[in-house]
């Protein structure tokens, strides 16, 4: 989860450092139609990943799968009864 934060809040923090130094990490290319530089598409490959382990991580915490599969199950009529529980 933590490695997840950490990839999300890479763009966040390119943006407050461009706000501070305009020319430091620009995200698209001089002179071009809005054409990402690499540090434009590593933040969005990052943010993407990063989110992606967070939700991850987190339905691992929660045991999401297990609790979907049990209600799943239940909503079917193959395991024990709602008012067992």
């Amino acid at each position: 989860m933590t490695l997840g934060c950490l990839c999300i809040m890479e763009d966040l923090t390119r943006h407050v450092i461009n706000d501070a130094y305009p020319n430091f990490a620009p995200m698209y290319k001089p002179n071009t139609d809005h054409e990402l530089s690499a540090i434009g598409i590593m933040g969005q490959v990052l943010t993407w990943v990063g989110f992606a382990l967070f939700l991850g991580s987190l339905f691992a915490a929660i045991n999401l799968y297990e609790k979907m599969a049990r209600t799943w199950r239940r909503a079917r009529g193959q395991g024990p009864a709602a008012s067992a529980v």
